[in-house]
């Protein structure tokens, strides 16, 4: 069995210097932003190619997050509240679906989603790049997929619930805090991570009844990614939902197909059949959606029923079953064919995709006592300042203005 995945853009940031002048005083202050700069400038670098090594990127997000935690958690012993420094600095980021305009927020808490966010993203886009390169995915390469998309949905789903909502602006509709948005994403990765374990099953010759609930199942899935971003503006989300509603119709067609066999190994043969017939209908949908999505505008390869190996796959699938299940009936049980469609009636209990667990790094070893407090220090002085400016004693020293009025008076003789 061959793969298919759609897969959206990147995000785009711009440099975050780290610039905070007034920790430069303290030596330990003065490393943690140089290795931020650093760190989050290879790591971006990183993760803009493809071919990245992995061990690399991995260790790099791991000290970037590990050095930002810092800044919105209590890294000092002595009781400091650190977590009053998510807002000394503005991160710039895009979202995936929204085009490349970069969107701002003053919240470090902003940055960890966004680089979080692009890093599972880049998980995603790496299985897509494998399933292409690849004639014949090897046992190892299989895993490997399957690995990387439960990952990259566990990070989604970290964000989503325990970070985001920390954000005071989660606007506008559509964006990567857009709970729909990740909830499709969270959706499709476990879906498509499933249909690795359905191409074992297949290739296992597993039970027919075992490879209908996963394909039930994984089906589903898509239905549901496809429901969240449903009613989201169709010409920035119309292909990703329509190659969703693509292998939601593939799999409901497979779940049939299977079903049918099963009844047929039931000696069901005529409920079997017209299963099996079910499964047929639910593909002639398919071409219409592969039109509609090939003249999408957006990401994602156009996909050809005739030339997809992924749609002849599930074709020569629906077509086998269903030519079994109609010679058995016609050489040996002679069943009538029921009028309805036999209700499916399935449960999976084994190969369902949960997201892996995503915990955050611990606070790095740079969080001294004393680098903390010097960015406690740090931001003491610019509340202070921020106060003078805003108070009417500082609003009265403008002497050069006043100056200029005065001479302004004098001037019409």
């Amino acid at each position: 069995m061959t793969f298919w995945f759609h897969r959206n853009p990147l995000k785009h940031t711009i440099a975050a210097p780290f610039d905070l002048k007034f920790a430069a005083t303290n030596a330990e202050a003065v490393k943690i932003c140089s290795e931020l700069r650093k760190t989050r400038e290879k790591l971006i670098e990183g993760l803009s190619g493809l071919d990245s090594d992995e061990t690399t990127i991995e260790t790099l997000f791991t000290e970037y997050l590990s050095l930002l935690r810092g800044f919105y958690e209590n890294a000092d012993p002595t009781g400091g509240d650190t977590s009053k420094l998510r807002g000394v600095m503005k991160f710039k980021w895009s979202h995936s679906m929204l085009g490349s305009t970069l969107m701002s927020q003053i919240d470090v808490i902003y940055e960890v989603i966004s680089i979080c966010q692009e890093y599972a993203f880049w998980l995603m886009k790496r299985t897509s790049l494998l399933v292409m390169k690849a004639s014949e995915l090897s046992e190892d390469q299989l895993k490997k997929i399957h690995k990387d998309l439960r990952r990259a949905s566990g990070v989604i789903l970290e964000m989503k619930s325990n970070f985001i909502p920390l954000l005071e602006n989660r606007d506008p509709a559509g964006s990567d805090l857009d709970t729909k948005v990740l909830d499709a994403y969270i959706c499709q990765c476990m879906a498509e991570a499933q249909e690795v374990t359905i191409h074992r099953a297949i290739a296992l010759k597993h039970s027919s009844s075992l490879i209908a609930a996963l394909t039930n199942e994984t089906s589903q899935k898509f239905l549901e990614a496809a429901i969240q971003i449903k009613a989201l503006e169709i010409s920035k989300f119309g292909k990703w939902m329509h190659y969703l509603q693509i292998k939601c119709c593939c799999y409901n067609a497979l779940t049939y197909s299977f079903y049918g066999d099963n009844l047929l190994a039931m000696e069901k043969c005529g409920e079997g059949v017209k299963c099996c017939q079910e499964a047929a209908k639910k593909l002639e949908v398919l071409a219409p959606l592969c039109k509609e999505y090939s003249k999408m505008k957006g990401q994602g390869a156009a996909p050809k029923l005739e030339q997809t190996a992924f749609f002849q796959h599930v074709r020569a699938t629906v077509n086998r079953l269903k030519d079994k299940c109609e010679r058995e009936n016609t050489l040996i049980f002679h069943h009538k064919l029921p009028l309805e469609v036999p209700k499916l009636e399935l449960k999976a209990t084994h190969g369902l995709v949960a997201p892996d667990e995503f915990k955050m790094p611990a606070i790095s070893s740079y969080w001294t006592p004393f680098a903390c407090t010097a960015f406690e220090q740090m931001l003491m002085t610019m509340m202070k300042n921020l106060s003078l400016d805003e108070s009417p004693q500082g609003k009265e020293k403008s002497p050069k203005k006043d100056k200029k009025d005065k001479k302004e008076k004098k001037s019409p003789k």
